[in-house]
């Protein structure tokens, strides 16, 4: 049999498991994969240059930074460019909310209090910077 088909099947077995021993009405238990003791309190999407776009886990009790949220997302790519990273924000009063930032200055400072904390919903884009040619 495939790797893949055992593994599923193994996933199932694992589910049912679950549920037939909490009762029939009972949702199988959901694995905690942020690795933390908090549970997942939010989301934020990085998108652009980095290296592994896509939903970065907020975990209770534990700030998430801009260059916190890069870094999940795996870095940012050959071609990205942290001068001019855009967080979009929604928010109740003044509704969509844009603030471009200059990561790369914030880290050259060495001055964690510069570095934006994210909230639930934020998206975070790095642009890609185009080719460089010289003369």
């Amino acid at each position: 049999m495939p790797h893949l088909v055992r593994l599923a099947l193994a996933t199932i077995a694992l589910l049912a498991a679950s549920v037939i021993g909490r009762g029939q009405d009972a949702k199988p238990a959901l694995i905690d994969k942020s690795g933390a003791a908090g549970g997942v309190v939010g989301h934020v999407f990085v998108s652009g240059g980095v290296k592994r776009g896509g939903s970065v886990d907020i975990i209770a009790d534990q700030a998430l930074t801009l260059s916190g949220a890069i870094s999940r997302a795996g870095g940012v790519s050959e071609w990205g460019d942290l001068s001019k990273v855009q967080i979009t924000r929604e928010t109740p009063d003044t509704g969509l909310q844009k603030l471009a930032v200059n990561l790369r200055k914030i880290m050259k400072s060495g001055d964690a209090k510069l570095d934006p904390i994210l909230q639930d919903g934020d998206r975070i884009h790095v642009p890609i910077m185009g080719p460089r040619w010289s003369n």
